[in-house]
């Protein structure tokens, strides 16, 4: 029971050094920002597929109504307006759709940048101590230590 507390005091202090409520945030921001345009984008990709808009957006209702119940019908009413517009708001929605997935993906590639940075820091330091195990005279203990200065 000890041995499971440390580990989840140990994660949510990592979690916490490294940020994660505020990365978590801006993810759900950007996903939040990325549904409506892609939405546009799901409805004339299914329009075009079933050939009818009509059926495109009663399937885009069911999803909607499994994942957005409560605020359902006025993203539907939104969407019924843009679509109805959809000659110049079509080019706006593309842009949207664009522009919010790649801030969507640039917050990811921040995150995923900062683990990698971080993994790369932790490389380093355990190469560094290998070197200074390897030059150490210490007898009676098996240590992993680098022989020469070339590490991986």
């Amino acid at each position: 029971m000890q041995g499971a507390w440390l580990v989840l005091k140990r994660t949510a202090g990592k979690f916490f050094d490294d940020n994660g409520l505020f990365l978590a945030s801006g993810l759900a921001f950007d996903l939040l920002l990325f549904c409506f345009p892609f939405s546009l984008l799901f409805v004339s990709a299914l329009g075009f597929a079933l050939g009818d808009s009509d059926r495109a957006i009663e399937a885009l209702q069911a999803i909607l109504q499994e994942l957005l119940p409560i605020t359902r019908t006025a993203f539907m009413e939104n969407l019924v307006m843009v679509l109805e517009n959809k000659g110049l708001l079509g080019l706006l929605g593309g842009a949207l759709f664009f522009l919010t997935s790649s801030l969507t993906f640039g917050s990811v590639r921040g995150a995923v940048a900062n683990a990698l940075r971080q993994q790369a820091y932790v490389t380093a330091v355990r190469q560094y101590l290998q070197l200074l195990a390897g030059q150490a005279a210490i007898e009676g203990v098996d240590l992993d230590a680098a022989g020469t200065p070339l590490v991986q």
